[in-house]
C-alpha cells in the first residue's frame, strides 16, 4: 500500500491539536528542476499569528529537491484553500534562526 501523505498530515495535525503542541503542518515550495515545482508538507513551530519556524524536511521529500525555505527559516505562512482543503502556505522568509 502506498504512503498517503495527506492522511499522515491530517493525523499529525490532529495529534498536535489534541496534545496542545504548537507544531503545525505548513507547505513550502519545492523546486525539482529549472521549470518544475510543487508544494510539500513540512513540520513547523508556530511562533506568532502568521510566523512559523521550519523544523525539518518535507514529508515524502527527495534529497535532490531544492526548497524555497529550508529548516531553521522563519517564514510567514498564510491560509489558502487547495483542492477544497484549508492549508497554510509559506510565502515569505522573515529570517534564519541561526543569524538572529
Amino acid at each position: 500500500m502506498p504512503f498517503d501523505v495527506t492522511s499522515f498530515c491530517l493525523s499529525l495535525e490532529y495529534t498536535n491539536s489534541t496534545m496542545g503542541s504548537m507544531n503545525e503542518i505548513i507547505y513550502i515550495k519545492i523546486f525539482k528542476g529549472p521549470s518544475e515545482s510543487s508544494w510539500k508538507a513540512v513540520r513547523a513551530q508556530k511562533i506568532s499569528e502568521s510566523r512559523y519556524l521550519i523544523l525539518g524536511e518535507p514529508f515524502n521529500g527527495d534529497s535532490s529537491d531544492s526548497w524555497e525555505f529550508g529548516p531553521g527559516s522563519v517564514v510567514i505562512a498564510v491560509p489558502q484553500t487547495v483542492e477544497s482543503k484549508p492549508v497554510l502556505r509559506a510565502i515569505r522568509k522573515v529570517k534564519d534562526v541561526e543569524s538572529a
